[in-house]
């Protein structure tokens, strides 16, 4: 049998489809599930939507909808003056969510869910790699992110080298990307507070696949 080291490494904080979630805290985290499929996507998207009771738009205080990369993205304007006309009814959370409506199915690639739950909290359903989800995991319901660290460039004169680049790590100031559906780079669906989003940016991205696909890549605070 493995001994207790070998446990804890091998020790996750990303659940199975169809695992029990733990109650949802007002603004809190809550695990994120590992997803493969369009069906195991959905199944997560219920089972989120239950932990909070979340109704359809109009349902209700408690409610979730679904809207574009870009209009999720103009809630946090990276710098002054950036978002244009058409994003600035949509550059406070409030008017987003006024603003859902119910989407067929099939257009989840091209928009995120958005969820307000009964305590005014807003929050998006996305989905991301396995390792930023295991970070998230890792924290609890109402952990702050780690602080920022200042990262070591070369020195001016050795301009021929690059600042090296690891793997992300969820702190204050890191960079994430959304998507909104599983896919190969998105295995894990995790739900977002909107207050844990810094500043946001929609880009589309071509998977190998022949449907347009958005993501937001978004700072994280």
């Amino acid at each position: 049998a493995p001994d207790a080291s070998a446990q804890a490494e091998t020790a996750t904080h990303v659940l199975e489809v169809g695992a029990p979630l733990p109650p949802a805290q007002p603004g809190g985290l809550l695990p994120p599930m590992r997803v493969e499929t369009i069906a195991e996507g959905v199944a997560a998207r219920e089972a989120y939507r239950s932990i909070r009771q979340l109704g359809p738009p109009g349902a209700g205080e408690a409610t979730y909808g679904f809207a574009t990369a870009r209009e999720v993205a103009a809630v946090w304007p990276e710098e002054e003056g950036r978002a244009d006309a058409a994003d600035a009814a949509a550059a406070d959370p409030g008017a987003l969510i006024a603003t859902l409506a119910p989407r067929e199915p099939e257009r989840n690639w091209l928009e995120f869910e958005v969820q307000q739950d009964a305590d005014g909290e807003r929050y998006v359903l996305a989905f991301v790699s396995e390792h930023v989800a295991e970070q998230f995991g890792a924290l609890g319901a109402d952990e702050p992110l780690p602080p920022a660290v200042e990262e070591k460039a070369p020195p001016k004169w050795q301009f021929w080298k690059k600042r090296e680049e690891g793997p992300v790590v969820v702190r204050r100031g890191a960079e994430i990307t959304l998507y909104p559906d599983p896919s190969p780079e998105a295995t894990c669906a995790l739900v977002v507070p909107f207050d844990r989003i810094a500043a946001a940016e929609a880009r589309e991205v071509r998977g190998g696949v022949a449907r347009r696909t958005f993501v937001i890549d978004v700072t994280l605070q």
